[in-house]
């Protein structure tokens, strides 16, 4: 079985591979992206930097996406700052202390700080942020992030208190996630100041157009409260989705930089074979694909029998070798091995055919058809889930691939309307809060699936300043997960390589899968 379907494999990775080089959108030409420079004197004074995904969102306490909050990253600021490995440092604050009994945080804020829209920011800017997650808790920042906010206090002018209702152990965490919004401006504007292009953050860039599937631009804050000053005066995302579109712009110095979510997918770095003036970077990256499944009464995998044939029917060595050419491993459950509770001594999962058949005939599976659905910004996902849907078909089961945009499943996940899902995921500042909040405990993907005991154990970290102990928390979760055969199933954890021209500095790509790009300047002195 494993040879035949090696030879699928390596057919229809030859089949993506022609296509991808044909029949793609166009390169950036739109004005205001011109990288040349009359001068001589050195690269223009405008970065195009290619994404492999589209921006979905403005509302800097409601995007998920990867370019949007890319995004927020460029346009606003936070209280702390995070370095991803579990660190923080002042940012909008200048020091902070929580009380005895672990509930209040008191940051003092920054006097020197002037809003994009040309208010002073002041503390009560930091109540208006946070009231606003109070009132809102449908917002995605505030489900995932602030499950205990209860109060938000302006003690001064500058000086703020913020109160949870249970001591919370990633306060900081939270806090380094919630971007600071102005309030005479939301007050004038309300929710319009996130559905328009009205600049309206701290940071050192400030935002100036989108154009939904093109393009996001950003120019230099020249009151930018920060020491940073860029070489470059203007910023572009351009949201290329096909990957050899966006590698060709890049070799033709239509963009400088081509960040895929997930990385560059291996096949297509030959094409960088000639591109001197363009380095290869790889990331040591927490990134994991993994499959949720619709645990619902209605749904196949409302039983836990078909949940583990459909584990026990998937080769992730095979796909890790076949899809990605090696560039990944098998992790051993969705808490990989850049994570705070990663357990080394957790089985690997299964590959057993023979026994996902066996369990599967005698199970309540009735042979209906399965979705297996990706988005097309998923790194090689189509491709991954064909073949898996090749090992789930061989075993009994009835499956089908879907691709979709990636505004669609996210459409599917938040109504629940799916059979499974692909997609990538990462554990932010290498710690599974978010992850097993927003998955698990918050159902945001309404799989259906519940564990009280799952649940007690994330409260209970949650609660905890402890991080070994949250980590013992995590470590359990996830086992317990491996012994339900769900709601989530990892697949394979990938190695990152992204593009970017030499002499080009400051792009942030962080090991929890997260990039950055405000701190993007340029250094001749970087250049070979």
């Amino acid at each position: 079985m494993k040879k035949r379907l090696s030879c699928i494999c390596a057919l229809m990775l030859a089949l993506a591979l022609l296509l991808s080089a044909c029949g793609s959108p166009s390169a950036p030409s739109d004005s205001g992206g011109d990288v040349s420079d009359p001068s001589g004197d050195g690269p223009s004074k405008v970065i195009n930097i290619a994404l492999s995904e589209n921006n979905l969102d403005l509302d800097p306490h409601n995007t998920t996406t990867l370019p949007g909050i890319a995004t927020m990253y460029m346009e606003f600021d936070t209280l702390v700052e995070s370095d991803h490995e579990g660190n923080y440092s002042p940012c909008l604050a200048t020091e902070w202390e929580v009380s005895d009994d672990g509930l209040s945080w008191t940051f003092k804020l920054r006097e020197d700080v002037t809003f994009h829209t040309g208010e002073e920011f002041d503390s009560a800017d930091v109540v208006c942020t946070f009231q606003r997650h109070i009132d809102n808790p449908v917002l995605s920042n505030a489900a995932s992030q602030w499950p205990y906010l209860e109060s938000v206090e302006a003690l001064d002018k500058y000086t703020v208190k913020i109160t949870n209702s249970e001591p919370f152990g990633c306060t900081l965490m939270s806090c380094a996630r919630t971007w600071i919004i102005p309030d005479e401006a939301f007050a004038e504007y309300g929710e319009e100041l996130f559905t328009t292009p009205i600049s309206c953050g701290t940071g050192p860039w400030i935002l100036d157009e989108w154009v939904d599937g093109q393009y996001t631009h950003f120019y230099k804050n020249e009151n930018y409260w920060g020491d940073f000053d860029s070489y470059y005066d203007e910023v572009y995302f351009r949201h290329i989705l096909e990957p050899a579109s966006a590698i060709t712009a890049h070799i033709n110095g239509d963009v400088q930089a081509y960040i895929s979510t997930g990385g560059i997918s291996n096949e297509l770095l030959s094409m960088y074979d000639n591109a001197s003036n363009i380095e290869l970077v790889t990331v040591e990256s927490g990134t994991y694909m993994y499959i949720g499944l619709q645990c619902g009464e209605d749904s196949v995998f409302h039983d836990q029998d078909v949940r583990k044939a459909f584990e026990l029917a998937i080769d992730r060595q095979l796909c890790v070798d076949a899809v990605y050419g090696g560039m990944g491993k098998v992790p051993n459950g969705i808490i990989v091995d850049t994570c705070m509770g990663y357990n080394p001594d957790e089985p690997p999962y299964e590959y057993d055919p023979e026994l996902a058949a066996e369990i599967l005939a005698a199970s309540s599976y009735d042979g209906r058809e399965i979705t297996l659905s990706t988005n097309t910004s998923t790194n090689k996902g189509e491709q991954l889930l064909l073949v898996i849907s090749e090992m789930l078909n061989e075993v009994g089961f009835n499956s089908k691939v879907e691709n979709v945009e990636s505004a669609t499943l996210l459409a599917m996940r938040t109504e629940g309307n799916y059979d499974a899902f692909l997609v990538a995921n990462m554990h932010p500042d290498g710690d599974a809060y978010f992850t097993l909040n927003q998955r698990i405990l918050n159902d945001i993907h309404h799989s259906d699936f519940v564990s009280e005991e799952m649940n007690n154990l994330i409260l209970e970290s949650n609660a905890s300043t402890d991080n070994a102990f949250r980590a013992e928390c995590f470590s359990q979760v996830n086992h317990l997960i491996r012994e339900a055969n769900g709601p989530h199933t990892a697949i394979c954890q990938l190695d990152q390589i992204e593009a970017i021209d030499y002499g080009v500095t400051g792009l942030m790509l962080y090991s929890d899968g997260y990039f950055n790009y405000r701190w993007v300047t340029y250094d001749p002195s970087l250049v070979p």
